[in-house]
């Protein structure tokens, strides 16, 4: 069989005959990028591939190298652990108003234990990590607004409203 790949264009990529076997092949579109790959042959049971990709950003690197998801999952336990530190902050401040606690030993409790208490919104974000969020947020309860999206992934307002200006509000 007489293959070809050809780009977008319709530009010949890489032609290549598999007539002495019968390959098995795969074309992947995920939305953002679209690959073809091929498996050729397979040796002492080593498979040999070959691939092609067409995507306006490193969506394929970071398919093959789990890139995005190892930074989703970093994102996602982020979030888990600052659900945790606002839930954690609405016990202390119910114990206060059910009178458990006083108000100094809240406040005292607030101030010798900040990180346990207040969700730290320091991290400033590139417009990919943005987008991800944006992406996971989609999927998760109470997320309605930039303020919802700062607090649950740390990241800096002021950071979000920069790249908001940046891409004239077009995050997406």
């Amino acid at each position: 069989m007489n293959t070809s790949i050809s780009s977008p264009d319709n530009n010949v990529i890489m032609r290549r005959d598999f007539s002495t076997n019968t390959p098995e092949q795969i074309l992947v579109n995920n939305g953002d990028c679209s690959m073809f790959i091929y498996k050729v042959s397979e040796d002492s049971g080593i498979q040999h591939h070959i691939s092609y990709s067409v995507a306006p950003t490193n969506s394929f690197l970071d398919i093959v190298t789990s890139e995005k998801s190892r930074k989703a999952l970093e994102l996602l336990i982020l979030a888990v652990n600052n659900r945790t530190i606002e839930r954690d902050y609405f016990k202390r401040y119910a114990e206060m108003l059910e009178e458990v606690i006083t108000e100094e030993e809240f406040a005292e409790e607030l101030e010798n234990n900040p990180n346990d208490y207040i969700v730290n919104q320091n991290q400033e974000p590139d417009l990919e990590i943005v987008k991800l969020a944006l992406e996971l947020a989609e999927k998760i309860r109470g997320v309605n607004t930039m303020d919802d999206l700062s607090s649950l992934f740390s990241f800096c307002p002021l950071a979000l409203e920069s790249i908001k200006t940046e891409t004239h509000g077009k995050i997406d």
